[in-house]
């Protein structure tokens, strides 16, 4: 399991926790590369996040949960 916590920051006001916010981007993204192996993880989690408000700042961050992804392993967002 992989947990994360860090590298994005929130571009528009709003009540939501960004944990669960990131989550929900987190597996939206491992879905769509499960069904799709020629997706692009990094920028289609940058894209779930942006549709969420959010911008993802900390590159290496993104390289580490695309990894991730791409690699089959859990991952769950502040845990």
């Amino acid at each position: 399991m992989f947990a994360l916590a860090r590298g994005y920051r929130r571009s528009m006001d709003g009540e939501h926790h960004e944990q669960e916010i990131t989550q929900a981007a987190v597996d939206a993204t491992s879905t769509a590369y499960a069904e799709d192996a020629h997706l692009d993880v990094e920028q289609r989690f940058r894209d779930e996040m942006e549709q969420r408000g959010y911008t993802v700042t900390d590159d290496g961050w993104v390289a580490e949960l695309a990894h991730n992804i791409r690699s089959g392993h859990p991952i769950v967002v502040g845990r």
